[in-house]
């Protein structure tokens, strides 16, 4: 992403431009609906409320941007850094510590919020509100990059793209992220190591899938696909197995006796 789009809001703002950018939230959202209701699909035996879906969305959406401006700040911070201009030492420090490191961090600080909601009741609740809460985040960063393109149409063209991608991407990874949650809210004891080997693999997945984007070659899709299926396999074992471990959910309460029930 790019400020751009900034020095284009200097200009008058018309309703051609006003069209342009329903456009780009049309097709923003187009995406995240089918995978939205995914999701939903996942969660149909015992559906979490819509308010707080969305209440997950919403913070999905403003993480993203926030982290759409200290993103940039540290991008052109990393430029000045001698041993960052090598090219590969700087492509994998904005695909690991940029992309990886800081917006998986801040999928993480918005998910210690939802981690207190009174309907957050069983393991599997923790997948379905990190997707969510990756699909807000995917939203509103596919508008930013419609609005850093050249022309509208390589802007449909790039959203329509990310909807398949990248926006897959981080429904993954905040189901990667979620699932720790889901664990850590049943299993106390355990609650920070399993926290933080949620974080570690989610960033750990996002860096590399933004590694493999940033290569350049002609079948870049082909190993960017591959990579996504491979860790949505690893996502649906995981809702598997949550499913499973659900149904006895009081006997792993009885057995911790710590959980928190202000949460």
């Amino acid at each position: 992403m790019n400020l751009m789009f900034f020095q284009q809001s200097l200009q008058p703002i018309s309703l051609h431009h006003i069209e342009q950018i329903a456009i780009l939230v049309l097709y923003s959202s187009f995406s995240v609906l089918i995978w939205f209701l995914l999701a939903l699909w996942f969660d149909r035996r015992d559906p979490e409320p819509a308010r707080q879906l969305f209440r997950t969305f919403f913070l999905g959406s403003l993480m993203a941007l926030l982290m759409f401006f200290i993103n940039n700040y540290l991008v052109s911070e990393l430029k000045s850094l001698e041993i960052l201009k090598n090219a590969l030492f700087f492509t994998l420090a904005i695909s690991f510590i940029i992309d990886g490191v800081l917006e998986e961090g801040g999928k993480l600080f918005a998910l210690f919020k939802v981690y207190r909601f009174k309907d957050f009741d069983q393991p599997l609740d923790g997948i379905i509100y990190g997707m969510i809460l990756g699909l807000g985040f995917a939203f509103v960063e596919n508008i930013f990059y419609g609005l850093s393109a050249q022309s509208m149409e390589t802007a449909k063209n790039l959203l329509l793209l990310r909807g398949l991608t990248s926006t897959f991407m981080h429904f993954v990874s905040g189901g990667i992220l979620g699932y720790s949650f889901g664990l850590a809210k049943f299993y106390q004891r355990k609650k920070l190591l399993l926290i933080f080997s949620g974080y570690i693999s989610a960033f750990l997945f996002h860096g590399s899938y933004n590694l493999i984007a940033r290569i350049n070659f002609d079948w870049i899709l082909l190993p960017l696909i591959i990579w996504l299926f491979i860790s949505y396999e690893g996502v649906l074992k995981k809702i598997s197995y949550l499913t499973r471990i659900s149904p006895n959910l009081l006997a792993i309460m009885k057995r911790d006796c710590r959980l928190n029930p202000k949460d």
